[in-house]
């Protein structure tokens, strides 16, 4: 899992339920993690960051900027 993943989870408006179903976490952890990790105030933010770098939509790619490079760990 990366936090691009999240991210792509995220704009695709799933719940944090929703989200630690797909990866089989914590409920606790994603919710607890999501904009702390994504370094974000609040989802729609990381939606709306997400659609900025249509070159990575599926995987990680060359950062041109450092938070994508963040979520790509």
């Amino acid at each position: 899992m990366t936090w691009l993943e999240v991210a792509q989870f995220v704009a695709a408006d799933l719940t944090s339920r929703q989200i630690a179903g797909q990866l089989m976490l914590a409920l606790e952890k994603v919710s607890a993690q999501i904009l702390t990790k994504l370094d974000a105030a609040r989802r729609a933010e990381i939606a709306a960051l997400r659609a900025t770098w249509p070159q990575c939509r599926d995987t990680c790619c060359e950062a041109a900027d450092s938070r994508q490079s963040a979520w790509c760990q």
